[in-house]
């Protein structure tokens, strides 16, 4: 009868164009985007980048902090990268550090809040769209936001204010309206 049940269900589902149960364990795809960020992970050893979306794949390079990695990609909460650089202090592109296929846990990738349109700080939506209700603002040299996901021009940010301890925003902001230099302000 159990049996019976569920394959009703499930043709139930099927029928009325539900979509069916995600399963525990199925991968999720990767989401395009494009963006440049900056590690802001702060162990001396370095943050992992791994042959893979997840912390069971293997380490093939590490990064050092306030590296700037170039992100083409996220599956959850693990930015695709194909290139990191770090500032040579020559005012120019900065010396490689790895060159390739990777993959980094993104809270450990940040931005900061830009001028934005009005001067104010990087406008954070509801979601990555230009009309998307705004949620909230980062300020320019208000610490850093850190990277939870990313779709085109996007990404999917979670900042705690240093200026107002306690105040935190989540949303999505156009990576063109961040700043991508931790030891700088962009305005």
């Amino acid at each position: 009868m159990r049996i019976a049940c569920c394959m009703l269900v499930s043709m139930y589902a099927i029928a009325s164009g539900a979509a069916p149960a995600k399963a525990a364990g199925v991968p999720q795809a990767t989401v395009a985007c494009d963006a440049t960020v900056f590690v802001n992970d702060d162990d001396p050893a370095g943050l992992n980048v791994r042959s893979g979306p997840g912390s069971g794949n293997a380490v093939v390079a590490k990064l050092r902090e306030a590296t700037w990695a170039h992100v083409i990609g996220s599956n959850g909460m693990w930015m695709r990268i194909d290139r990191a650089t770090i500032d040579d202090g020559e005012g120019g592109e900065g010396r490689a550090e790895f060159s390739g296929d990777g993959w980094v846990y993104g809270p450990l990738l940040g931005v900061e809040g830009a001028g934005g349109e009005d001067g104010r700080g990087t406008v954070v939506r509801a979601g990555p769209a230009a009309d998307a209700r705004i949620v909230g603002l980062i300020a320019p040299d208000d610490g850093e936001a850190t990277l939870q996901g990313c779709k085109g021009e996007w990404l999917e940010l979670e900042h705690h204010s240093y200026a107002n301890p306690g105040a935190a925003v989540r949303g999505w902001a156009r990576a063109g309206d961040t700043c991508t230099n931790p030891n700088t302000v962009c305005n």
